[in-house]
């Protein structure tokens, strides 16, 4: 045996080299993941351009030298999903390098193929640069969440607010009102206005994007766009009476949204206002805007109240005027991607703000001049014997005229026709064209005219005196499909029949009773001598019942005044009110929804604005 294999000092026999386990903590940390990280979220944060790209090659170095292969991956995928937004961020929707971003401000990015991931990320806040949807490659899409608040719940703000928010179920609107009772009417089972279809169009958004509150200030601090629909009277007293336009309730939404903004806002005239109206509203924000930044837009509406839900869900046009500067085109087409979504691009017109705010009035204008026209006619046709119906009829058939607002009847009303033409009248005087003012005048002279002569008809026909007789009022709104009574045809009707000491009984299957009560009971405006106004005797609202049916109001009745053209006017059955009533019975139609031959042959004395006289008027003296 070899002494030498057993001796300790002898080297061993040579053995391969094998490493040792290797310890992840002793190993040089690499912070490539979480600098790309940081990179990431700096790029979507604060638009960095270069930011995001450091983050894709910190995420490749990470990729390179993974150590921890779990929580490299976790950073690298972090960093990457933030590098992709803040690029799709910049590419997209490119602003000033640097400028910062935000939190309270939110963008979403939803995934096709991940129908339930939605990342909510940063962008800067900017009414007048958003995208309301864009699509993208791979279904990658882009939605802006805006905010609309609407100051003023009434007949416009509503129904347009609400048919907004069905639309666009990405925009939060919010309808908001000083006016405690309006806005729970708002929010319960019993809508404060009626108009076909606009019940099923509240009822389907209010509580996911469509919002009733009274807490105002609020909701305009956190607002993107602000629509001013609130009331614009006929001022009764002081500079102006008569004609020119209330705007206290005007200014004082404009003074409150300078106090409560916090960023820049997009703020829209819906209400009906004078020309040069957003000029004055501009210089009260700009003076009180604390570096907020404003711009004014006017939006008018074209609704015809009774056709209002459907007017807007297929509009003839949508208007919006706006500043010929940068910043105001860039509002204007905020507002314009706003409608745009179920609006054709045809029908959105875009003008200056002035041409805007005036449209408005000349439309009103001309459709009341039609009326008003027509109506002139009418007392022609019953002078010689032609039927306005006809001539109507004929005329309408004429292209260049045709056939629309070409119905005779008792005179127009509503909130806007008188107070626009009034409107438009005063700012003639104020500009030196008395002519011009001279011409529209005559237009309410006519509307006023056909009033009273429809009560002298009634009087006169019924031996000159109706003291002590009962009338039946059917209809007191001023159209059909609506319960709006304001400037209805049925109060100077009413007025002047009280003053000639008749007893009414009025049925209307829209308008309240405490509403017509103080429809009555209002002082008449004499528009032409504001001065002037003609009181109303106390005792003359002791004279007025209120029916629940047509049948409980024509009951011993001595006559029928049809002063809305409800449909179910149409189909009574006026035999049953013809045993019911006084002899002999009357029935006086304004507005043309009877028929006169049929009602003759009943027994009733029949007269039907612009129709042939009953054989019984034509002995009847002539009244002006």
């Amino acid at each position: 045996m070899s002494t030498q294999a057993n001796d300790p000092r002898q080297p061993s026999a040579a053995k391969p080299f094998v490493s040792p386990p290797v310890n992840p903590q002793d190993l040089p940390v690499d912070y490539s993941g979480f600098i790309a990280v940081v990179f990431g979220i700096a790029g979507v944060m604060f638009r960095y351009k270069l930011s995001s790209w450091l983050a894709i090659i910190f995420c490749a170095q990470s990729l390179a030298n993974m150590r921890n292969i779990e929580n490299d991956l976790k950073q690298i995928s972090m960093a990457m999903m933030f590098a992709i937004m803040g690029l799709v961020t910049n590419y997209l929707s490119p602003t000033r390098p640097g400028t910062k971003r935000p939190i309270s401000e939110l963008h979403s990015l939803s995934f096709s193929g991940c129908p339930n991931l939605t990342i909510f990320f940063t962008t800067q806040h900017n009414p007048f640069k958003f995208i309301e949807k864009m699509d993208m490659h791979k279904g990658l899409q882009l939605r802006k969440m805006v905010k609309i608040c609407c100051i003023g719940a009434g007949y416009v703000g509503g129904p347009t607010m609400a048919v907004i928010a069905s639309k666009c179920p990405t925009i939060e609107v919010v309808v908001v009102d000083i006016s405690v009772s309006k806005i729970l009417a708002w929010n319960s089972e019993q809508l404060p206005i009626y108009e076909p279809g606009l019940d099923d169009v509240v009822k389907q958004c209010r509580g996911k994007n469509l919002f009733f509150s009274t807490d105002v200030e609020r909701h305009v601090s956190e607002a993107d766009i602000i629509f001013v629909s609130v009331n614009t009277p006929t001022k009764t007293r002081g500079l102006g009476a008569g004609k020119a336009a209330d705007l206290t309730y005007w200014e004082s939404a404009a003074r409150m949204i300078a106090d409560v903004s916090k960023s820049d806002k997009i703020v829209v005239e819906k209400s009906t206002v004078p020309v040069k109206t957003a000029e004055a509203i501009e210089k009260i924000l700009i003076h009180n805007s604390k570096g907020i930044k404003y711009q004014i837009l006017s939006n008018p509406e074209f609704l015809a109240e009774g056709t209002a839900i459907k007017d807007l869900f297929n509009p003839d046009r949508v208007l919006i005027g706006g500043r010929e500067t940068p910043d105001g085109l860039k509002a204007v087409q905020a507002l314009k991607s706003v409608y745009a979504q179920w609006v054709p691009e045809e029908r959105i017109i875009t003008t200056n703000l002035w041409s805007a705010e005036l449209s408005k009035l000349a439309a009103n204008a001309f459709l009341a001049q039609r009326i008003s026209s027509i109506n002139a006619m009418s007392a022609l046709c019953e002078a010689t014997g032609a039927d306005v119906s006809q001539v109507s009829h004929a005329i309408g058939t004429d292209t260049r005229i045709g056939p629309k607002f070409l119905n005779a009847s008792v005179g127009f009303g509503g909130s806007c026709f008188q107070k626009d033409i009034l409107n438009l009248i005063y700012i003639c005087e104020c500009n030196g064209l008395n002519q011009a003012a001279s011409y529209w005048k005559q237009v309410i002279k006519v509307n006023d005219y056909q009033k009273n002569r429809f009560v002298n008809r009634v009087v006169s026909s019924m031996f000159n005196t109706v003291s002590g007789k009962k009338i039946a009022i059917l209809g007191f709104a001023f159209k059909k499909d609506t319960g709006d009574t304001r400037e209805t045809p049925a109060i100077s009707v009413c007025q002047g029949l009280l003053g000639d000491k008749a007893k009414l009984s009025i049925y209307d299957p829209q308008v309240t009773e405490d509403q017509i009560q103080r429809d009555l009971s209002m002082n008449k405006f004499d528009w032409d001598h504001p001065i002037h106004l003609q009181p109303v005797s106390p005792t003359a609202a002791k004279e007025v019942s209120f029916a629940w049916d047509p049948y409980e109001a024509t009951k011993d009745a001595h006559a029928v005044c049809i002063l809305t053209e409800w449909d179910e006017f149409k189909t009574l059955d006026f035999q049953r009110i013809f045993e019911q009533m006084q002899k002999p019975a009357f029935v006086f139609d304004g507005r043309n929804v009877v028929d006169v031959q049929k009602l003759r042959e009943i027994g009733f004395i029949v007269y039907s604005i612009g129709k042939p006289l009953d054989p019984w008027l034509k002995d009847m003296p002539v009244m002006a």
